[in-house]
């Protein structure tokens, strides 16, 4: 097993623990739309800086400006492409909105659909993990850390999409837990894919993986961090998330 693979399967544990506890907290008291945004803030911070502390001075390094260009415009294509072809969003909080316009028969397939998004989403963020730990020990912990708080909210909001739908606790736990499952299995196969390149591929997937985590910041967490007035203290939240990652980087 190579040491990648060894230390991601070593932290993975950290994502799975963060949707059985946003799931619980969903399953005694949905938290405020001002809460969901703070928190929306701080993973956009540790998101960014995991992207520019850790991953960036490795693709300034080595210097090779095509694949960076080919990595990255494949990064923002593909989650672009994703994004259209799953109707515009990957949470559940805009469905959310419109909950009571749709019947019980429909209420499944609305579910569904937006259970096939965020596995997709959680999917990515895995492969992520597993190049941050490709990369670096030190990457793959922050990077671990950054979307384990995404995922966190990620369980936020299908047990209040589930609890709209009247779903079961044992399918509400379910597909709550499921996209730390999703990034963990993910993870492992990115670590193992991603720990045998080299050179030019190397550097291609660090700037697709440098993308994606700017995508999920400026398109993601942040548009919908911002579907509610903002408060200072939810902006001070992507600060903090960011001084953070920066703290433990030094």
């Amino acid at each position: 097993m190579s040491s990648a693979l060894t230390e991601t399967s070593k932290y993975i544990i950290f994502p799975l623990m963060a949707t059985v506890i946003g799931a619980f907290i969903a399953l005694r008291k949905q938290p405020s739309s001002q809460t969901k945004s703070l928190v929306r803030h701080i993973a956009a911070g540790l998101v960014f800086a995991a992207a520019t502390v850790e991953l960036l001075p490795g693709l300034l390094k080595d210097k090779q400006p095509l694949a960076t260009i080919v990595g990255f415009a494949f990064g923002v294509g593909l989650l672009l492409l994703v994004n259209v072809l799953l109707g515009g969003h990957y949470h559940g909080d805009k469905d959310e909105a419109e909950d009571h316009q749709h019947v019980d028969g429909e209420s499944g397939s609305v579910l569904s659909t937006m259970m096939a998004a965020i596995g997709i989403d959680v999917a990515v963020d895995g492969l992520l993990v597993g190049i941050g730990f490709a990369t670096g020990v030190s990457e793959g912990r922050l990077l671990t850390l950054a979307l384990s708080v995404e995922v966190l909210f990620i369980s936020l909001s299908i047990v209040a999409s589930c609890k709209e739908r009247r779903q079961t606790i044992g399918r509400t736990l379910t597909m709550a837990i499921s996209p730390g499952i999703i990034l963990a299995v993910f993870a492992l196969v990115g670590a193992s894919i991603f720990a045998t390149l080299h050179g030019a591929l190397h550097q291609a997937v660090l700037a697709f993986g440098i993308a994606a985590l700017l995508y999920l910041v400026t398109e993601e967490l942040l548009v919908e961090a911002h579907d509610t007035p903002d408060e200072p203290i939810e902006a001070v939240g992507f600060f903090a998330g960011f001084l953070l990652v920066l703290v433990l980087a030094l």
